[in-house]
C-alpha cells in the first residue's frame, strides 16, 4: 500500500514510511529520520482525534477479512465476465441449432448479433475498472509516487483495451466452438469489431477517468451504450430510406461511430465503407479519444 502525504496509507489507521512504504531514492538515513518522524505526528494526531478508541478483535478481522477479499478477488468480475461471454455465445449458438452448415448462414447471424455484448460489457467493465481504481486509492497512490498524470491515463487504457481483446476472443472462440462458419467476410467482421470496440473503450476510459463515483460512472457508460445503439439504429434506417445521392452521407455519418461500423458490419446491406476506411476511421478515433482524455490532464486533481 501506498502512502499520502501524512504518510497514511490506503489503510486508514495505518501509517508508514521509509522503504516500507514503498521506499523513496537518495534520502538515505536522513530521509529516514524525517519519514519515521512524520509517521509518529500523524499517528498521533490520528489517535488524539478519536476519543475513548478501542478496536474489538472481531473488528480487526472484519477488515483483515475485507482487504484479503479484495486482494484476491479484485480480477473475479473481468474473469468471470468473459466466462460468461464464452457460455453464453456456446449455449445461444447451440439453442438456435445454428451448428449445421446448411443453417451457416443463420448461425452467423446470430452469432455475429451476439458480438454487441462486447460493447455492452466494455460499457459495464470501464467504468467499474476505473471506479475500483478509485475508490482502492491505486489512481492515488501512483500520483503520491511521482507517476505523471498522463501515464496513468495511458495505463489504464491499455488496461481496458486488453479487456476488449480478451474479451472479444472468448466471443470468438465461444463461436468457433458452437460451429461457427468461416468464410471470407468473418475476417471483415472481426477486424472492424476490433477497431471498432477499442475505438469505443477509448471514448469510455475518457468518460469513466472524469468520473470518481463507481455508481455513476456505470450509469454514464451504459447510458453511452444505449444512446450509441439507438442512434446507430437511427442513422442506419436514415441510409436505407435515402435517395440515391444522399445515402453517402448516411453512410458516413454512421461509420464515424464506433457502434455505427458494428451495426453497418452486421447488417451485410452495404451500408460499410471500404475495410481499410473504416480501420483507419477507428484508429483516428481511438487517438482523439486519447487526445481528449490527456487534455488539461495534469492540471485536474486525479486523487
Amino acid at each position: 500500500y501506498w502512502i499520502d502525504t501524512n504518510r497514511e496509507t490506503t489503510i486508514h489507521g495505518l501509517f508508514a514510511g521509509g522503504d516500507v512504504a514503498g521506499g523513496c531514492p537518495q534520502k538515505y538515513v536522513t530521509g529516514a529520520l524525517v519519514e519515521g518522524e512524520f509517521c509518529a505526528k500523524s499517528s498521533l494526531k490520528y489517535i488524539k482525534d478519536r476519543q475513548n478508541l478501542e478496536i474489538s478483535q472481531s473488528e480487526i478481522d472484519s477488515k483483515l477479512s475485507e482487504y484479503e477479499k479484495y486482494l484476491n478477488n479484485k480480477n473475479k468480475l473481468f474473469l468471470g465476465g468473459n466466462t460468461l461471454a464464452f457460455l453464453i455465445t456456446v449455449g445461444f449458438c447451440k439453442y438456435l441449432n445454428m451448428v449445421r452448415p446448411s443453417q451457416s448462414g443463420i448461425h452467423n447471424f446470430y452469432a455475429n448479433f451476439i458480438s454487441l455484448g462486447i460493447m455492452a460489457f466494455s460499457s459495464l467493465f470501464t467504468a467499474l475498472f476505473i471506479g475500483e481504481q478509485y475508490m482502492g486509492g491505486v489512481i492515488r497512490n501512483k500520483v503520491i509516487a511521482g507517476h505523471k498524470q498522463t501515464t496513468i491515463y495511458v495505463s489504464s487504457m491499455i488496461a481496458i483495451f486488453v479487456g476488449v481483446l480478451t474479451t472479444t476472443g472468448c466471443w470468438f472462440a465461444g463461436c468457433l466452438v458452437a460451429g461457427y462458419y468461416l468464410e471470407s467476410y468473418t475476417l471483415k467482421f472481426v477486424l472492424i469489431l476490433l477497431f471498432a470496440a477499442i475505438a469505443y473503450a477509448g471514448i469510455l476510459t475518457t468518460v469513466a477517468m472524469r468520473v470518481k463515483n463507481t455508481t455513476m460512472g456505470c450509469g454514464i457508460t451504459i447510458g453511452i451504450f444505449f444512446v450509441s445503439y439507438v442512434a446507430a439504429i437511427g442513422v442506419h434506417a436514415a441510409y436505407v430510406w435515402a435517395e440515391e445521392g444522399t445515402d453517402m452521407i448516411w453512410k458516413v455519418l454512421l461509420d464515424v461511430m464506433p457502434m455505427g461500423q458494428w451495426f453497418a458490419i452486421f447488417a451485410r446491406d452495404g451500408a460499410e465503407l471500404p475495410l481499410t476506411v473504416m480501420l483507419l476511421l477507428s484508429s483516428m478515433l481511438t487517438i482523439l479519444a486519447y487526445l481528449a482524455g490527456t487534455v488539461g490532464l495534469n492540471k485536474r486533481e486525479l486523487k
